[in-house]
């Protein structure tokens, strides 16, 4: 890069002078560049953020003067929302990116991550982590560039309560199951019947209605109604056809 050199005294007088130049040490030229607006001796030169140089004070001066392209602001990236599972007694951990954040100037930038008025981190560096307890969390980072930029943006956190969520599973499996179990017992209780009815009807009182579970049972009970209602319409039709 360039050095720049401003002001000092030009010649045997000591009297100060405003004058700027820069030096290119790659072609060892010199090139006049916007003068000062004071004229200063004995200052102080200071290189700052965003490729720019302070000067301030001197023996005959006292202000301020910033020379370089004027700081462009960095700009901010959160990353996108977030859904997380946690628990009502637990911290769910996030990450936090900040890293699509940039800034124009090539300025180091420093990452500051809040919520309310609570600091969750401050870092250099573009990613941290953070706890969130259940609930929904509007996280702002806020990015700044050290030499007077900054910019901010938000992300939603929304952490699910895992352990509700699964209780309610339970809760409606053992619904349906009680359902079930309501089901069966009518269902068997209906074949029990239909046994007690079959006994003293054909006086056997060891029949049975065969199958192993209620769902065979009643598939064996409805093939033989099957039966018995083809080979009554097979009755009834030889009695119709007889001469």
């Amino acid at each position: 890069g360039s050095v720049l050199v401003v002001g000092g005294v030009v010649d045997t007088s000591n009297t100060p002078t405003n004058a700027a130049a820069l030096y290119d040490p790659s072609t060892n030229s010199w090139s006049t560049a916007a003068p000062l607006a004071e004229a200063r001796e004995a200052h102080a030169v200071v290189r700052i953020a965003g490729a720019r140089t302070l000067v301030a004070g001197g023996l005959n001066a006292a202000g301020v003067e910033i020379f370089g392209a004027p700081n462009n602001p960095p700009i901010a990236n959160a990353g996108a929302d977030q859904s997380l599972q946690g628990c009502g007694e637990c911290l769910a951990v996030a990450l936090l990116d900040a890293s699509a954040s940039a800034d124009a100037d090539g300025d180091a930038l420093s990452y500051t991550w809040s919520e309310g008025s609570s600091v969750l981190a401050s870092t250099r560096h573009a990613t941290t982590t953070a706890g969130f307890t259940v609930g929904t969390h509007i996280v702002t980072l806020t990015v700044t560039d050290g030499a007077g930029g900054r910019a901010t943006d938000t992300v939603t956190i929304t952490v699910n309560d895992a352990i509700a969520s699964m209780s309610r599973q339970i809760a409606e499996l053992q619904a349906q199951l009680a359902v079930a179990q309501t089901t069966i017992g009518g269902l068997n209780a209906a074949l029990a019947q239909v046994e007690q009815d079959m006994r003293r009807e054909f006086r056997n009182p060891q029949f049975t209605i065969p199958g192993q579970t209620p769902g065979s049972r009643v598939d064996a009970l409805a093939d033989a109604i099957a039966e018995l209602n083809h080979g009554s319409k097979q009755q009834l039709y030889r009695q119709l056809q007889a001469p």
